[in-house]
Order: structure tokens, then C-alpha cells, then sequence
């Protein structure tokens, strides 16, 4: 079938070459990405952001025949990188250029916003920015990434595309419980043209080291007044009230005051969370092999410890207690020891840090709770019952009693718990 013919989700073959003025009458533009010519590779190399020209196209070759076509405005950044475009885009490369373009079809039907309207993630979006990539490059994806990210960075364990000769190196993904309970197996998949979207693959320890190349002063990878772009808000999202930025291919968080720059990952049975701290130079990923893994909570909720940690770095007041899980009826509660202060952490909250309760000492050495305003036991003793070796048998947490993790657990299995865990709360 001819080319104005063959409309948005209809299949066809067709059999004449493409030209430019042979056009459906409803397709009235065209958004021209960019001409990949030798002045376009050096603007490559200057552009790291956006990926395309930072100036006007050339006048040839020219098609005086195309109405309205679109050039990427000087200074304003490529909507597909900040995910802008409004909805999922087509491309075709001809005469030497790559064209970003929305036929008449998907204005009428797909487009669901204009494009810089609202920010609407797209994958599609992603994996024309790879395809942005082979054209300025004149390599394929996975060959330009390997040698100009994982080599400068020394990764071994990485790459942007499937490779079957690692693939018992994979781990599985499963999907979430399902309603007998149990989690499938989620078999692997080749993203192929998605690749620059949705095909990386990596571990949690590469991963940061990846981020951790995106802190000022690092250019290894991009120029600083590349990461200043990238990481400038550039769209606001708000959902239910949970607000968080979007730069260029970053997301931006500010948890306690302070900046975070990061990105989720997806990938079937994989959710995937790393965020950097770029001015403390700290990088935190969470790797989950199923579908409902809660990678966000635990990455975020792991940076906010960190950050309670560097807060307390000066202080010089801990306590005489081990780093411990201790447990009882009621509750568990962790012991650790950030910076210089020592805390009781409650594991099972969404946010262990905000809660985080500091144990005290007081002059004669005792230790108490944290002085202030709240519900609980705030302010009191915290007992501590040790063996005759020293170690630490049970501690008094809020008025209750609360042993080893280990112990409790043990006993927890006998007939009697009380038989081994006097001063049992009930």
C-alpha cells in the first residue's frame, strides 16, 4: 500500500521509496530532530544534554514542499530527553537526517498532550535518543556505551543490551504475589531497539559507580556544565501531593533538605532505585528481582540513614550498647551507632530515619530515651542487663523488656517462650 495509506495501527507493506513531498494531506509538519552531517558530530561532542544541534538546520537539502517544518529552537533543549513531547513519537532517518515526527493520525487520535504541556514518561521517547546516539556516534548503541561509559569507568558487569552468553549471570524476575500466593519466573527479553530505554543491565555496586561519576568535578563521562543541565529542574510532578523534579534523563529529590539526583528502572519481574547525593559525593542503589520489589522505600530510606549519619558525624556521645536487633512482643528495634550519636531505628517504618529515636546519656553515665514532646515513653530510662561476661542479655526499651533478635526468635519456637524470656510483656 502506499505510503498515505498506511495509517496508525494498520499493518501494510510498502513496496516505493519514501519522498518528501509525498505526504497525506492532514500531515501538515514535521519536527526536523536533526541533520547528522560533519558539522552535526562536532555539535554532538559539545552538546552532551540534548544530543542534538545547538543551532539552526542548514538550508540543504532543503524541501520546500513540507509546510511548517519544525527546526529544534537554539537553547531549547530536545522534549524528548525531559520527556515532554506529549505523547509516544515516530522516526525516520532519510537523506541523512533523523526525524522526529507525529503523523496526522497520531495528532487526531495518539497525541494525548502538546508537546512541553506536561511531563509524560516515555520509553519510546528514550529509544530514539539511542538511535540519537548511533547517528551522531556512527556506531551502534551498545558498541558507543561500552566504550564511552562502562570503559571509562572501569565496568565489567554492565551493558545496554541483552547478551545471551551472560545470561546465567542474570538474575530472575518474578512477578508479584499472584493470588495463590506464589511468584512466576519472568523469563528475559531482548529490548533490541528499546535498548537505550529499558535494556541496561548491571549490579547495585556498578551502578552507583555510574552515578557517582554525575558529581561536579567528575568529567569522566560529561562536562560539569552538562550536569548542571541534566540535573536543573525542568518539569514539577506532583502526585498526590508527593512532589518530585525532572531534569534531563534525571529525577530530583530533596529529602531533609538535601538534593537528591537519581533514577528508577524497570524491566520485566526488575524494579530497580539509585540515588546520588552530589554534594556529599554518596550514591545508594537497590537492586529487586520482582515486579512489587520496594527498591524506592529501601534506596530512599538508605540514603536518609546516611544522611542522619553525616548529621551526627561531629558528635562524640555514644552509647555503650551493641549494634543490635533487639525484639519482643510488641516491636523491634534496631541499635546503631551513626556518626558519633547512637540510635534506636525501627525497621518495620517506611522511613526508619524520621523516626529514629537518639539515645541519651546523661551525666552519671545512664542512658535515657530523647527529652521531648511525643506519645510514647519519651525521656526515660533505658536499662541495660548484662552477663557476667559484659554482654548485653536484654534491654528496658519504653518500660518493656527486649532481648537479642536471636534469642527471642529461638524462644519464640518452644512450647514456653517464658521460659527463657523472663520479664516477658504481655
Amino acid at each position: 500500500r502506499s505510503w498515505s495509506e498506511l495509517h496508525q495501527g494498520r499493518v501494510g507493506i510498502v513496496l516505493e521509496d519514501f519522498v518528501a513531498t509525498q505526504r497525506h494531506p492532514g500531515m501538515d509538519w514535521l519536527f526536523v530532530e536533526t541533520p547528522w552531517n560533519s558539522n552535526a558530530l562536532q555539535d554532538f561532542q559539545v552538546d552532551e544534554i540534548s544530543l542534538v544541534k545547538i543551532s539552526d538546520a542548514p538550508a540543504g537539502p532543503g524541501f520546500t514542499s513540507l509546510e511548517k517544518v519544525q527546526t529544534k529552537p537554539i537553547g531549547d533543549h530536545n522534549p524528548l530527553v525531559g520527556h515532554k513531547f506529549g505523547a509516544d513519537p515516530h522516526h525516520l532517518i532519510y537523506n541523512g537526517r533523523l526525524y522526529i515526527y507525529s503523523t496526522n493520525d497520531t495528532r487526531a487520535e495518539g497525541r494525548v498532550f502538546a508537546r512541553n504541556e506536561f511531563f509524560k514518561y516515555s520509553n519510546i521517547a528514550y529509544g530514539l535518543l539511542g538511535l540519537v546516539v548511533e547517528a551522531a556516534s556512527g556506531v551502534d548503541y551498545d558498541e558507543f556505551t561500552r566504550a564511552h561509559i562502562c570503559a571509562p569507568l572501569g565496568l565489567e558487569r554492565s551493558g545496554s543490551e541483552w547478551q545471551a552468553a551472560r545470561e546465567a549471570e542474570y538474575a530472575a524476575g518474578h512477578t508479584a504475589r499472584l493470588a495463590d500466593g506464589e511468584r512466576r519466573v519472568i523469563g528475559h527479553v531482548d529490548t533490541r531497539a528499546l535498548a537505550a530505554a529499558t535494556g541496561w543491565f548491571s549490579t547495585a555496586a556498578e551502578t552507583t559507580a555510574y552515578l557517582s561519576a554525575h558529581r561536579l568535578g567528575d568529567e569522566r563521562l560529561v562536562s560539569d556544565d552538562a550536569k548542571r543541565q541534566a540535573q536543573h529542574p525542568h518539569s514539577r510532578i506532583d502526585i498526590g501531593g508527593a512532589l518530585r523534579d525532572y531534569g534531563l534523563g534525571f529525577e530530583l529529590h530533596t529529602l531533609g533538605g538535601r538534593r537528591l539526583v537519581g533514577h528508577s528502572g524497570g524491566y520485566p519481574g526488575h524494579i530497580t532505585r539509585t540515588w546520588l547525593d552530589p554534594d556529599e559525593g554518596v550514591s545508594v542503589s537497590v537492586f529487586t528481582n520482582a515486579i512489587d520489589g520496594p527498591a524506592d522505600l529501601l534506596a530512599t530510606g538508605a540514603m536518609a540513614l546516611i544522611h542522619l549519619a553525616l548529621s551526627h558525624a561531629d558528635d562524640e556521645e555514644r552509647a555503650e550498647l551493641p549494634e543490635e536487633r533487639f525484639a519482643s512482643l510488641w516491636s523491634v528495634l534496631d541499635i546503631a551507632h551513626l556518626g558519633g550519636a547512637t540510635f534506636a531505628l525501627h525497621p518495620v517504618a517506611d522511613d526508619p530515619a524520621r523516626g529514629a529515636e537518639r539515645v541519651e546519656i546523661a551525666a552519671d553515665g545512664t542512658l535515657h530515651q530523647s527529652r521531648r514532646d511525643g506519645f510514647g515513653a519519651t525521656g526515660e530510662p533505658v536499662e541495660v542487663a548484662r552477663a557476667a561476661d559484659g554482654a548485653v542479655e536484654s534491654i528496658s526499651w519504653s518500660g518493656m523488656t527486649m532481648w537479642p533478635h536471636a534469642v527471642f526468635t529461638e524462644a519464640m519456637a518452644l512450647p514456653d517462650p517464658g521460659a527463657v524470656l523472663e520479664r516477658m510483656s504481655l
